[in-house]
């Protein structure tokens, strides 16, 4: 996690750390897989690549580079490394420890990051085809490049001030597994108050009021033009209905991402904000905290494939079928093989009756 895995107690019974990391580890998996759905709906359709869709994508590569950057920091357990699993002892890490620690924390924060930064920029685009008609103007055509330079741009910007700052790397609060922002310093438990606002916090609280915000307005404007245009439409039931399904799919889109980045800010407000001892906490609060904000800040993926891959069904119905096509179509190949490895073995077994003593052994072969 970013901020809230960081503050976590100082050790868990090796059980119950195991749950949180082969928790998180899952939520990692299939947000990684939902990632690739989006990005392959992408690439196989041209019908699908519009700029909408090509923000997605790049929202979705990141969602890619976080599940995998925590996949990764939970499988190598870099708790094992700089705490004692028994007493929570800070320990020190090698110089090749830190380096790799300070290498997935860099990963995971750029592309959480730049993942934050492309949310609010699909918000601020279906604002501007809505409210602003660019559609077919040059400013729209402008409004991509100016995307990636902000999302990329700042991502990167954040991610070099935070290493060359030293704040990336292991903090013994982290029950995750893996490294990230330093808020809560090992040795003396300071609170770093400027990588916890500028280093997460901010970026968050923005992105939850830009959404909270133009979504619903979003969704208000849509339903205001179709009483409008009533009388224009021929099929009321139709034009009704596929305004329903997306007025829910544009109020998910702000929904998924509070309930997913919410655990984090609850963590950060309690523990650094409130100034609450994480050692004085049950340890079953801190595992939920744990767990919910692991699979909060590693599920962005899996909720972005569900949202716009399985619950659309323009691309579902290009999608699942070719998948089951190409699926059944290996399934038929291997059909096809494992006959004919069965006739051959039935045509040697005849070989074999008709004349056993052709047979030649590796034994005869050698003499």
């Amino acid at each position: 996690m970013v901020n809230g895995s960081d503050v976590g107690p100082a050790s868990f019974p090796s059980e119950k750390h195991l749950l949180v990391r082969t928790t998180v580890m899952i939520v990692c998996s299939l947000s990684m897989i939902g990632a690739i759905f989006v990005i392959l709906s992408y690439v196989c359709f041209k019908s699908l690549r519009s700029q909408a869709r090509q923000i997605l994508v790049n929202l979705s590569l990141m969602d890619f580079g976080i599940g995998a950057a925590n996949f990764f920091g939970a499988i190598i357990n870099f708790d094992q490394y700089y705490k004692d699993m028994n007493n929570g002892t800070v320990l020190t890490g090698t110089h090749a420890m830190d380096s790799l620690c300070k290498t997935q924390a860099f990963i995971a924060l750029l592309t959480t990051y730049c993942s934050v930064f492309w949310t609010t920029s699909l918000a601020v685009y279906m604002y501007s085809l809505v409210f602003l008609n660019l559609k077919s103007t040059k400013k729209m055509r402008l409004c991509l490049p100016a995307c990636y330079v902000l999302c990329y741009g700042l991502g990167i910007g954040l991610s070099i001030w935070l290493i060359l700052t030293n704040r990336l790397g292991h903090s013994p609060y982290n029950s995750s597994g893996w490294c990230s922002i330093i808020i809560i310093s090992p040795g003396n438990k300071n609170v770093d108050f400027m990588a916890a606002v500028f280093g997460y916090d901010l970026w968050i609280y923005l992105t939850f009021f830009i959404c909270a915000v133009v979504y619903p307005i979003l969704i208000l404007q849509m339903n205001i033009e179709f009483k409008g245009a009533i009388q224009l439409i021929g099929s009321k039931a139709f034009w009704k209905k596929a305004l329903e399904f997306l007025n829910f799919k544009l109020f998910l889109i702000p929904i998924a991402f509070l309930l997913l980045r919410i655990w984090s800010c609850i963590v950060n407000i309690v523990f650094v904000y409130c100034g609450v001892d994480p050692d004085s906490l049950p340890h079953w609060v801190s595992m939920f905290l744990i767990i919910m904000s692991g699979i909060g800040d590693s599920g962005q993926g899996l909720a972005n494939g569900l949202i716009f891959v399985f619950l659309t069904s323009s691309v579902r119905d290009k999608f699942l079928p070719r998948c089951l096509k190409k699926c059944k179509h290996t399934i038929h190949i291997n059909a096809e093989e494992r006959s004919l490895v069965l006739s051959s073995d039935k045509l040697d077994e005849e070989a074999r009756r008709v004349s056993p003593n052709s047979i030649v052994t590796p034994t005869s072969s050698l003499y």
